[in-house]
């Protein structure tokens, strides 16, 4: 399995709004949902938001990153 770094490298420079980036997130978003590891969960789902070109989905997106963030410090 990669680690959260190895997968971030998939797609860490290729611009907003690139969809050819979501496959790599969302196995990293897995990974972090298999090890409850939020804050890796939050960085995810930042970058979903990041990545992702449709609007409703930014914004699904970010809710899930209000709601991972808050998770993290329970």
């Amino acid at each position: 399995k990669e680690s959260y770094v190895e997968l971030r490298k998939n797609y860490e420079n290729k611009p907003e709004n690139d969809k050819r980036a979501l496959p790599f997130v969302n196995a990293y978003i897995k990974k972090a949902k298999k090890e409850k590891n939020f804050e890796k969960i939050y960085q995810g789902y930042q970058d979903a938001a990041f990545y992702s070109s449709d609007k409703a989905l930014k914004l699904k997106y970010a809710d899930s990153c209000v709601i991972s963030r808050q998770w993290a410090y329970k």
